[in-house]
């Protein structure tokens, strides 16, 4: 039946019932920013402090994102505490007419590998919800101060892997790719970095 302007059934936005559950039998139970708040809550419980300063979820160019996780970082090293770094979101990469496996997850973890080459003391992964990372079978990466190293160790260096947008090879061959296959659900990507003193 016809609900609309009966205030039993008209769902846009304001409208008289529009907190009802909508006809379909479908709810929105998770988002982004839950999923932000759960693994903040999650390392809060474990004694983590949560970088403030650093936005919850970012929507922009690739770029952007990589100087904003790297201005955090630099801050949780110079803590006295263990410190993460929680932001969801998805940035925008643009992609060259030709290139090889990876996606925009697995690209700002190698970037990142790349910049923190040599840390202790430093993890961090970058993953889709979905369990799908642009065209590649992984949903993202987990990176720590060796991986770059290990990337070479196995023959794909991440600087070309981030030359030829094929940082899923590189992942997979280091043992750093994050294969969990697709999880059903899709809210947006999420990176959690976690920085423990020395």
């Amino acid at each position: 039946s016809d609900h609309a302007g009966t205030g039993s059934g008209n769902y846009e936005a304001g409208a008289p019932g529009y907190a009802q559950t909508p006809p379909s039998g479908y709810e929105i139970v998770a988002s982004n920013v839950v999923s932000v708040e759960a693994a903040r809550y999650y390392l809060r419980g474990r004694g983590y402090s949560i970088l403030e300063q650093c936005p919850r979820e970012f929507y922009g160019d690739f770029s952007s994102l990589l100087d904003i996780v790297c201005r955090a970082l630099s801050q949780a090293f110079a803590e006295s505490r263990p410190s993460a770094v929680v932001l969801g979101g998805e940035c925008v990469l643009g992609l060259p007419a030709t290139s090889g496996l990876g996606g925009r997850n697995q690209h700002l973890a190698a970037a990142l590998a790349l910049r923190m080459r040599g840390r202790d003391g430093f993890a961090c992964i970058c993953a889709g919800s979905d369990g799908i990372d642009g065209n590649s079978r992984a949903a993202g990466a987990i990176i720590d101060g060796q991986s770059a190293r290990r990337a070479e160790r196995a023959g794909h260096p991440l600087q070309r892997a981030l030359a030829g947008f094929d940082t899923a090879t590189a992942f997979e061959s280091s043992g750093d790719a994050v294969l969990c296959g697709p999880t059903g659900t899709n809210v947006g990507d999420l990176l959690v970095a976690v920085v423990s003193p020395g």
